[in-house]
């Protein structure tokens, strides 16, 4: 069923404000600092000491402190914590090196979406390049979804593509939902999560309420019911009455 569409909840990575509002808010507020600010500003990211003997939590949102504060001068150490026997030490890598904008740093996230690599470093590195401002990323992604087989990791993908602006994406899905290629769970999953992401246009996934396909619907009910207008509410109180 399309309920199963969202990434984004699982490792999360974005919320209504988008990955770069939240890493903003974190790098600005006080329960953020776990490191940085502690060291001279004239230190360099090489000699940055990360504090790992806290909570896990802290120390992931001290690699995204460190991620904003010295950006791609902190790619060699984010790069070494993805060799980290810890899964959860590697996400929050890739979710780091999404907050640097640049060529070195989107290589090697889409060097991560392979389906030699693990589901749950695959489907962060595609987040995280989700993320990214660069434009070309949503190039990339769509080129990834048509070489990608395992469908946890295609739902990833085709979650950081709806959180993408949708004039850069509406070709995309245009085709994509009406494409005869693919299954109603994965058309309901897109439609969800542009919902979600409040990208696309309201039209767009009212105009699916009424396909045959039950799976489509009910992605287009989930996408609708995640958006703002109150005209869509009360059509979706229609039909559930």
């Amino acid at each position: 069923m399309a309920g199963r569409w969202s990434f984004s909840f699982l490792f999360g990575q974005k919320d209504g404000g988008g990955v770069h509002a939240r890493a903003e808010k974190l790098a600005n507020s006080s329960e953020g600092n776990f490191g940085y600010e502690d060291q001279a500003k004239g230190d360099s990211a090489g000699s940055y000491v990360f504090h790992r003997q806290g909570k896990k939590n802290q120390f992931f949102k001290e690699m995204a402190d460190y991620a904003m504060h010295y950006g791609k001068d902190g790619i060699p150490q984010l790069f070494e914590f993805l060799k980290d026997p810890d899964w959860e030490v590697r996400c929050a890598a890739l979710r780091a090196l999404g907050l640097i904008e640049g060529k070195k740093s989107k290589e090697i996230l889409m060097g991560y979406i392979q389906d030699g690599v693990s589901v749950e470093e695959a489907a962060q590195a595609a987040l995280a390049l989700g993320g990214m401002e660069d434009p070309d990323v949503t190039r990339l992604l769509v080129k990834k979804i048509g070489e990608i087989k395992r469908e946890d990791v295609q739902r990833a993908l085709m979650d950081a593509l709806a959180g993408r602006p949708y004039e850069q994406t509406a070709s995309f899905f245009q085709t994509y939902l009406n494409s005869p290629t693919f299954s109603g769970e994965q058309k309901g999953s897109a439609l969800a999560g542009l919902g979600f992401h409040q990208s696309a246009p309201v039209e767009l996934l009212a105009s699916f309420v009424l396909n045959p396909d039950e799976d489509v619907r009910a992605g287009a009910y989930q996408g609708l019911a995640a958006r703002r207008e109150a005209q869509y509410g009360q059509m979706l109180l229609g039909r559930l009455s």
